[in-house]
């Protein structure tokens, strides 16, 4: 599986060093690169607003299903879109 990693200073969440914060620089360039981006919001949300190409694999699905939607040979953005 690709790990993630943030030019702008990131640190990373899991001890496994797998999982960091990325700045929208870098989302931008892995989604280039051909990422998968994952947006959390429930579908309804997801409908109303998500970045272009993203799936929709809500925060409480997504330990069971992303083995199966998402493949481990690419890098993976999860984000979750905040309008406020």
């Amino acid at each position: 599986m690709n790990r993630p990693y943030a030019r702008d200073g990131g640190r990373p969440m899991d001890p496994q060093n797998r999982i960091q914060r990325i700045g929208r620089d870098d989302v931008r360039r892995l989604a280039e690169a051909g990422a998968s981006l994952v947006e959390v919001l429930p579908p309804q949300e997801y409908r109303d607003l998500h970045l272009p190409g993203a799936i929709n694999l809500p925060l409480k699905h997504l330990v069971a299903e992303a083995p199966a939607r998402l493949a481990s040979t690419r890098a993976v953005v999860v984000y979750c879109y905040d309008h406020q």
